[in-house]
């Protein structure tokens, strides 16, 4: 696809951008603004959340179509069917290490579609990310029934009775304190978030922050050690056309 100016004697009209956020602007975006790149030159150009992510895109390929890159959009119109390929928009947002055991417990529980379905989901994940603290939980709580049971004796079977009740609310507490202490702990030492964009440590694909990189750097046309600044979008050359006044777009 190439969505360079048209060389012809018609004007193009600037047009101005602004993207509202929400994950289906992702796949909806990058398609309306190739479009809009075959009649229009974009001068004003705004995003919040995912529609920043088209915003930077953009505002990269009209650099890169103003310095000649004729294919500089076609890296917005790709982006649709790269983010629904391998899942690749969930693994972009990758939780911290430190955060990673929560996101994970949060994520199950996103997964189902009805209410218990969803305390299902979240109570074995619950279990399976912090397992060892539910182990920790089951030992401490066997201690109070076993010590009775010794202590006095009686019906094997009322000790039991109370003794497994006894033990999965102490399992409970443990497990609990210990994901409350986990979720705050990584909240604080990340920022109060979970996935910060940009972790070495994390290995299961490009964080969202070197992803963006190298698409804004490709869509610009220049390498990826050399970073596409505002210095050059303010001093990118102006095109051949003599652009008439802009059009708004939201």
């Amino acid at each position: 696809m190439n969505s360079s100016p048209d060389q012809s004697n018609n004007p193009m009209a600037y047009c101005d951008l602004v993207m509202k956020g929400g994950i289906t602007s992702g796949v909806v975006y990058p398609l309306a603004i190739t479009e809009l790149s075959r009649k229009y030159l974009f001068k004003n150009i705004g995003g919040t959340s995912a529609g920043a992510v088209a915003a930077a895109i953009t505002a990269a390929a009209e650099y890169g179509r103003r310095k000649g890159h004729r294919s500089a959009y076609d890296q917005l119109a790709a982006l649709p069917d790269e983010l629904g390929t391998d899942n690749l928009l969930l693994r972009l947002f990758q939780p911290s290490t430190g955060a990673a055991r929560v996101f994970r417990v949060l994520l199950a529980g996103l997964k189902a579609q009805t209410l218990p379905g969803r305390v299902v989901r979240t109570l074995l994940a619950l279990l399976q990310q912090f397992w060892a603290w539910t182990l920790l939980g089951l030992l401490l709580g066997l201690i109070a029934p076993l010590a009775l049971y010794l202590a006095c004796r009686g019906p094997l079977a009322t000790y039991f009775i109370l003794g497994a009740l006894w033990v999965l609310v102490i399992a409970a507490l443990v497990l609990l304190v210990a994901a409350t202490a986990d979720a705050l702990k990584c909240a604080v030492g990340n920022g109060f978030g979970f996935c910060s964009g940009f972790d070495s440590s994390v290995r299961e694909g490009p964080p969202l922050t070197n992803w963006l990189h190298e698409k804004i750097q490709a869509a610009a046309g220049k390498d990826l050690d050399r970073p596409l600044t505002f210095g050059d979008l303010w001093t990118a050359p102006q095109t051949r056309q003599r652009a008439r006044p802009a059009e708004a777009n939201n």
